[in-house]
C-alpha cells in the first residue's frame, strides 16, 4: 500500500500543493486522514457491483471502529494509523462515522430531491472532513465548527459540478432532482446533446451556491494557527478556481475534466496569502 504522502500527491494536487504550507505534524496527520478517506472511497468505487459494495463498506466500517477502540496495536496498517490520530487530536468517533455513512448513501445510489438533501451528502463527506481538520490543526473554538463544515461543503460541491459526467457514467447523479426537473428534462437525459445546456445551467447554480459557502468557510480562517490559516486560505482559492474555470468553458466543461494547472495554483497561493 502506498504511503500517505504519495497517495495524495498522485490523488490531489490541489490539496497536496497546500497541505505543505502546513507545520510538519499537522501535515503528517492530514495526509494521514486523507489516505483513509481516499482508501474507503477508492474499495467502494472498485466494487464490481451493489452487494459487494455493501460488503466492502461493512468491512471499512468494522476496521475503522476495531482500530479506534483497540489502541496500541502493532500493526502498521491504514487503520491503525489514522485511529491513532483520531485519538491523538480528541476526534469524535461520530465524525468518521459520519464519512462511512455518506459513502453508504454512494453505495445507494442515492439521488437528491433538493439542495438541502445534497448539503446533507456534502457534510457527511467533506463537511465532516472540515471538522476533523480543526482538531488536527488544534483549533479550540468551537465558533469556527460552522465555518469548517461550510468550507467542506463548497469544495465538495465543486467537485459534483466539476465530475457531473464522470458520475453519470458510474450511474450517479448528484445534481438536485428538483433544478432538474424544473428544466422538464429526465434525471437520465441530462447529458444528452440537446440538454447539455440546461444541465450545464444547473450546474452553475451549484457553483454559486458554494462562492456563498466559500466566503463563509473564509470567515472561519481567524480561528487557525498562522501556518494553517495560509494553506486552508491557498487551498480554498484553488478549489474555487475550478468554479471559474468551468464558467469560462461553457457547457463543455461537461465534456471533459476541469483542471488547475500547476502556474495557476501558484498564481492562486500568492492570491491566498493577499487574502489574509
Amino acid at each position: 500500500m502506498q504511503d500517505s504522502k504519495t497517495v495524495i500527491a498522485t490523488g490531489s494536487k490541489s490539496f497536496y500543493f497546500a497541505s505543505l504550507f502546513f507545520t510538519k505534524k499537522n501535515k503528517l496527520d492530514c495526509w494521514i486522514l486523507y489516505r483513509w478517506c481516499r482508501y474507503c472511497d477508492d474499495q467502494i468505487d472498485q466494487a464490481v457491483n451493489q452487494e459487494a459494495a455493501k460488503d466492502v463498506l461493512q468491512l471499512l466500517t468494522t476496521n475503522t471502529e476495531q482500530a479506534y477502540i483497540v489502541p496500541g496495536k502493532d500493526d502498521q496498517s491504514l487503520f491503525t494509523e489514522v485511529a491513532a490520530v483520531f485519538r491523538q487530536h480528541q476526534i469524535p468517533f461520530e465524525y468518521p462515522q459520519s464519512l462511512l455513512a455518506g459513502f453508504a448513501m454512494d453505495v445507494e445510489n442515492r439521488r437528491y430531491q433538493s439542495l438541502q438533501d445534497l448539503e446533507l451528502y456534502a457534510y457527511r463527506v467533506a463537511g465532516v472532513v472540515g471538522l476533523m481538520m480543526t482538531r488536527i490543526l488544534g483549533v479550540k473554538s468551537t465558533a469556527a465548527n460552522h465555518h469548517a463544515i461550510a468550507m467542506g461543503n463548497a469544495m465538495q460541491l465543486t467537485n459534483i459540478a466539476r465530475d457531473v459526467a464522470e458520475d453519470f457514467n458510474r450511474g450517479r447523479i448528484y445534481l438536485p432532482e428538483q433544478w432538474i426537473y424544473e428544466t422538464r428534462i429526465m434525471p437520465e437525459w441530462i447529458l444528452s446533446d440537446q440538454n447539455k445546456e440546461d444541465t450545464y445551467k444547473i450546474v452553475l447554480r451549484l457553483l454559486d451556491r458554494a462562492d456563498e459557502l466559500y466566503s463563509e468557510g473564509r470567515k472561519g480562517l481567524k480561528y487557525l494557527p498562522l501556518r494553517a490559516r495560509l494553506a486552508v486560505s491557498i487551498a480554498s482559492h484553488i478549489y474555487q478556481h475550478i468554479g471559474t474555470k468551468i464558467r469560462k468553458k461553457g457547457p463543455g466543461a461537461l465534456s471533459s475534466r476541469t483542471v488547475v494547472t500547476a502556474t495557476e495554483k501558484i498564481c492562486l497561493a500568492v492570491r491566498g496569502v493577499f487574502a489574509l
